[in-house]
């Protein structure tokens, strides 16, 4: 059956309500205290969420491709995830072609007249930086909506003909992915120290993301558990995507480190500014800690089976990284701005949680109208059957 009922109470919506006011008034604020300050947090607040609804369809994808059957049971939260796609692509249209001159040093006169600028001006110039945007917008859209559709017609016709060409849309969709995200990691993040490079950068931006999607996954599936969904679904499943969790948040400290160390290594004058900026003075205090909540928790806490097992410590590990990657986008994308140290307080707590709660929103209205369950789907009876 259909979730018509929806999992939050009258209270939980009220309170994600106000949530969002916060946020929209905090966000107020500061655009008229300090508007370069207020469009970093646009942008780390709305990258974050649109990325996890990427990763969400990524995983879908992984799943079609590779004939997974031990997710498919909860499948349903990945896809209700990138219910957040089209706000995710308003908000960054609105916010990046506003306040590109505020946050892009590249777009300034005295950027554009910058040796190392003039140099890249085939790529960094306002159309390409635009072009690229709209079309990675117009990919993600087509194939993440044809990749839902797909399986919520399922549905009704119990087609597997509809998983067939799912496999063939998911394809379509991790290739085009991979090169637009990758193009999207350069212009929106990396760009805003235009003097810097790194081949690695893309991969890294990748790994953060596909990191917080299990994260985010785990959290609402635990979630959900608790308002009597899902009860079917258990440690072997639970001991499953643990794994993902713990492999993936390897993989990010393996590219931080391969980057980190490349470059320390060489000391070229031109790649060590990103490093030197985060890890000495005042940013080092999120240089380091960043690497404690995105890789060493997650790995200790999960490093035992009976930890991916256990929901209460699945949750701690999901928790952290969830909280981690807000640090690590933060210490990607702030720094460049605030060059003399952080500048963290109450604006970015309740812009922060603004967008949490429109994303719970978000993900409550999509969810509740899907039936809970891909029944169409061949594999569920694989799914819902697995045990240790």
């Amino acid at each position: 059956m259909e979730n018509s009922k929806s999992f939050l109470s009258s209270a939980e919506k009220t309170l994600c309500r106000a949530f969002i006011l916060l946020g929209v008034l905090a966000l107020g604020w500061t655009f008229h205290k300090a508007p370069q300050r207020a469009w970093a947090n646009l942008l780390i607040d709305n990258f974050y969420f649109l990325s996890l609804s990427l990763s969400a369809a990524v995983f879908i994808s992984a799943l079609y491709l590779t004939k997974a059957g031990w997710a498919v049971a909860f499948r349903r939260i990945p896809e209700a995830i990138t219910a957040y796609l089209p706000y995710g692509i308003a908000i960054a249209a609105i916010s990046l072609f506003t306040g590109i001159k505020s946050l892009y040093f590249w777009t300034t006169p005295q950027g554009a007249a910058n040796p190392h600028v003039i140099a890249k001006a085939i790529f960094l110039n306002w159309k390409a930086f635009v072009s690229v945007s709209l079309a990675a917008f117009a990919i993600w859209t087509f194939f993440i909506r044809k990749l839902i559709s797909n399986s919520r017609i399922q549905d009704e016709e119990r087609d597997v003909a509809r998983t067939l060409k799912n496999r063939g849309v998911a394809a379509a969709y991790v290739v085009t992915f991979a090169l637009s995200y990758s193009l999207i990691a350069i212009y929106w993040i990396m760009s805003l120290e235009p003097l810097w490079f790194s081949t690695l950068y893309p991969w890294f931006v990748f790994a953060g993301m596909f990191v917080n999607g299990f994260a985010s996954t785990i959290l609402l599936l635990l979630w959900l558990q608790k308002k009597d969904y899902y009860k079917d679904i258990g440690s072997a499943h639970y001991h499953d995507i643990g794994k993902m969790l713990f492999a993936f948040s390897i993989f990010w400290v393996y590219l931080w480190f391969s980057q980190y160390m490349l470059i320390w290594y060489e000391n070229i004058p031109e790649e060590v500014t990103h490093f030197t900026l985060r890890s000495i003075g005042s940013w080092s205090y999120v240089f380091w800690p960043n690497v404690m909540l995105n890789w060493l928790l997650p790995f200790l806490i999960l490093l035992s089976v009976a930890g991916k097992k256990n929901p209460k410590t699945l949750f701690l590990a999901a928790l952290i990284s969830f909280i981690g990657h807000w640090t690590d986008l933060y210490l990607l994308i702030m720094p460049p701005l605030e060059k003399s140290g952080p500048v963290y307080g109450l604006p970015e707590f309740f812009i922060f949680g603004g967008f949490i709660a429109l994303f719970v929103l978000v993900f409550e209205n999509a969810f509740r109208r899907a039936k809970p369950y891909p029944v169409g789907d061949p594999l569920l009876k694989e799914s819902l059957a697995l045990h240790e």
